[in-house]
């Protein structure tokens, strides 16, 4: 997967995690990573290839482990759910 692609997942779950405790300490652990995503995302900076990048790299695989799925290529963190979801075996409650 492009790392493009997961700075805007790692961006998106920012949000939807941010509130959550159950993921406190995921967003502990992403205490750079997070941030760096979103302002790249948003062009709020530029993040550097290297440890600029790792550190989003490595929030990206903390929240594959987190949701326990395989990596793949996901467009968003909602998709990224419903995949959890489904492996889980579990109603997804976004679905109604």
């Amino acid at each position: 997967m492009k790392y493009k692609d997961k700075e805007r997942i790692v961006s998106q779950s920012w949000f939807a995690i941010m509130a959550n405790k159950s993921w406190s300490e995921v967003q502990k652990f992403g205490d750079l990573g997070f941030p760096l995503a979103y302002g790249g995302q948003n062009d709020l900076c530029v993040v550097s290839e290297g440890q600029g990048q790792e550190y989003v790299e490595e929030v990206y695989g903390v929240l594959l482990t987190s949701l326990g799925i395989p990596d793949g290529e996901y467009e968003s963190w909602s998709e990224m759910c419903t995949v959890s979801y489904e492996v889980q075996g579990l109603d997804n409650p976004s679905k109604g």
